[in-house]
């Protein structure tokens, strides 16, 4: 699908603005494009699909999509690109799906960027988790606090992306707009191991659960972390156990998009019968 094959509202207002193809050079490889990939979003107890996150990466001739570490998503042509695919992917046949994408904080410090945003979702889009890092949300933490209230209302929703030990500079809000919190492989791995690290984790969930927002655990690799995610009381999780980042054609015709979860029932008894039901995914 071709962002052209969307309705547009004007010929001046149907883009953000990003060229049709960006193009990039790594490995004196001149002819690199960016690419927005798809890894999808697991119920941890249901193992339900419910949307999935857009991840940047490059495709490159020779090697294939790559992770493009070294591409900056602060430049606003990237941003605009990012949004711009995700609407041509999402926005008409394939909608109703849940996308969550990182973003800079400075994309919502633009007035601008967020009103056009909001008039340019269609209105059956299924919603979009813009996730900023949890270190720059402690930085600027009343103004994004401010601003992901104002978003309540919208098809818009912002996420804690990556929280740490910093967990305890959220403690004290009384208004927590924010719609779910996510945590990295390392600390996932790392409750594994340490009974510091996996306290961490239950303050970050018990945070969470007391402003009725959804936890997501990235990087599962293995059926034990995910078994560790559910033991933790994580909602959701994301990674290489359950696909890598795929195209949106691949996505929508994948075996986890068949019987999508668009709102997971909250987790009863923890990891009470996650077992049975990886039983029966292996079988």
């Amino acid at each position: 699908m071709q962002s052209s094959d969307l309705p547009p509202k004007s010929a001046a207002d149907n883009r953000f603005g990003s060229p049709e193809n960006l193009d990039v050079s790594v490995d004196r490889a001149p002819r690199c494009r960016l690419a927005l990939l798809y890894q999808p979003r697991i119920h941890t107890h249901s193992l339900q699909m419910h949307g999935a996150e857009a991840l940047l990466h490059v495709h490159h001739p020779g090697r294939g999509f790559i992770s493009p570490s070294y591409v900056e998503n602060q430049d606003p042509s990237v941003v605009a690109f990012m949004i711009d695919r995700i609407i041509a992917d999402w926005g008409t046949t394939n909608g109703g799906m849940e996308m969550a994408i990182r973003l800079p904080a400075s994309v919502l410090q633009s007035a601008e960027f967020i009103s056009r945003l909001r008039d340019r979702l269609p209105r059956h889009f299924g919603g979009l988790i813009i996730e900023i890092d949890a270190s720059d949300v402690v930085r600027n933490l009343r103004s994004i606090t401010k601003l992901a209230s104002e978003l309540q209302a919208s098809r818009i929703a912002v996420s804690i992306h990556d929280l740490e030990d910093n967990w305890p500079a959220f403690s004290a809000l009384r208004v927590f707009p924010f719609v779910e919190i996510t945590v990295g492989h390392l600390l996932i791995q790392g409750a594994a191991r340490s009974p510091k690290t996996r306290e961490t984790c239950h303050h970050i969930v018990e945070l969470a659960d007391g402003h009725g927002a959804r936890t997501v655990a990235h990087g599962i690799e293995t059926w034990a972390d995910l078994i560790m995610c559910g033991d933790l009381g994580f909602d959701l999780s994301q990674g290489p156990l359950f696909a890598e980042p795929m195209t949106a054609d691949a996505l929508a015709s994948s075996c986890w998009s068949k019987r999508p979860d668009p709102r997971p029932t909250h987790r009863s008894g923890k990891s009470a019968g996650l077992a049975e039901r990886i039983r029966q995914a292996l079988a």
